[in-house]
C-alpha cells in the first residue's frame, strides 16, 4: 500500500510537471482596460528552454532571418553584464534559429557607460532597420520620486546618443 501511495504521488509530481497550468485568477477590480475578447486566458506548458543566465531581453528580427537583442544583469555564454554603478554595462547578443526550444546565442559582447548622475543603466528596446542597430537605454537612481498607492519609484530617462559597433564587427544587415 505505501509503495503504491509513493508511486501514485511520482506520477502525479510527474504529471503536473509536464501538463499545462492554467492561470484562472481574475483581473484586479480596479484595473483601467476591459476583458480582451480574443485574449481569454494563459497556459503555461512547461516547455521551455534557457539559453542565459542573463535578463531584460528584447529580441527583434532583421532582415537576415537573424533576432538581435539587448540584455543585462547576469551572463551569456560567460560574458558578464551589470547594470550598476559607475562601471555599468549593458549587452547585446543574435539570436539564431527559428524554433524557440532550439535557438543558438552568439555574438554576446558588453559595452560599458557609466550612468552618472544616475546609479544604473538597462537597454529599454531596440529596432534593426536597414542593417543599422538602434539600441535605446535608461537610467534609474538619482532622480524623482513617483508614489503610486503604497509604492514609491525612484527613476529618471536619460537621453543619450551613442553609436555601439556590432560584437562580430560585420553589420546587420
Amino acid at each position: 500500500m505505501k509503495r503504491t501511495i509513493l508511486s501514485s504521488l511520482f506520477l502525479l509530481a510527474i504529471a503536473s510537471a509536464v501538463y499545462a497550468a492554467e492561470d484562472s485568477s481574475p483581473a484586479p477590480v480596479d484595473c483601467p482596460f476591459k476583458p480582451s475578447n480574443n485574449i481569454t486566458g494563459i497556459r503555461f506548458t512547461g516547455r521551455h528552454a534557457e539559453y542565459t543566465d542573463a535578463d531584460t531581453w528584447y529580441p527583434s528580427w532583421a532582415t537576415d532571418g537573424k533576432m538581435y537583442s539587448p540584455w543585462t544583469d547576469g551572463a551569456v555564454n560567460g560574458v558578464c553584464s551589470n547594470s550598476a554603478g559607475k562601471d555599468a554595462t549593458t549587452g547585446c547578443a543574435t539570436i539564431i534559429g527559428e524554433d524557440p526550444l532550439h535557438l543558438t546565442v552568439t555574438d554576446q559582447a558588453v559595452y560599458v557607460s557609466d550612468p552618472s548622475p544616475y546609479e544604473s543603466r538597462y537597454p529599454c528596446g531596440l529596432l534593426v532597420y536597414d542593417g543599422v542597430w538602434y539600441y535605446g537605454t535608461y537610467c534609474l537612481g538619482g532622480g524623482q520620486v513617483t508614489k503610486h498607492k503604497s509604492l514609491s519609484y525612484n527613476w529618471t530617462f536619460a537621453n543619450s546618443k551613442t553609436k555601439v559597433p556590432s560584437p562580430s564587427g560585420r553589420g546587420l544587415g
